[in-house]
């Protein structure tokens, strides 16, 4: 089943169980364009051949990480569907998520499309 995804959004923890490094994550997601959240770190990811990495937004010490991997997620794809760029929807995806963790609670911590101007 993993073999028929077109996209996979993974922290550095769940990558690291499936497989570590690019090569091997592509060899268990071999259609799918895999995007890998790294925290404070980032994201980087995998377009077909191309490898796009993009710097964590800031906006203060974290207070509550719940709900951020989800948020992250509806960003992206919100940006995708919207017809942003892949490297566009990872910006205002972590835009997003940095502005969740410095709020407590999972739903009422994802700040509104507008508050992050994507």
């Amino acid at each position: 089943v993993l073999s028929l995804l077109d996209w996979v959004i993974l922290n550095q923890g769940e990558a690291d169980t499936f497989a570590e490094g690019k090569d091997a994550l592509k060899d268990v997601f071999p259609r799918a364009n895999i995007i890998k959240t790294l925290g404070t770190k980032g994201a980087v990811a995998y377009i077909g051949d191309e490898e796009i990495t993009v710097p964590a937004a800031y906006f203060g010490p974290a207070v509550d990480t719940t709900g951020a991997g989800d948020t992250y997620t509806g960003y992206f794809f919100a940006g995708i569907m919207r017809g942003q760029s892949i490297e566009e929807s990872l910006r205002s995806a972590s835009v997003a998520a940095a502005i969740s963790v410095t709020k407590e609670g999972a739903a009422r911590s994802i700040p509104s499309r507008f508050s992050i101007n994507a």
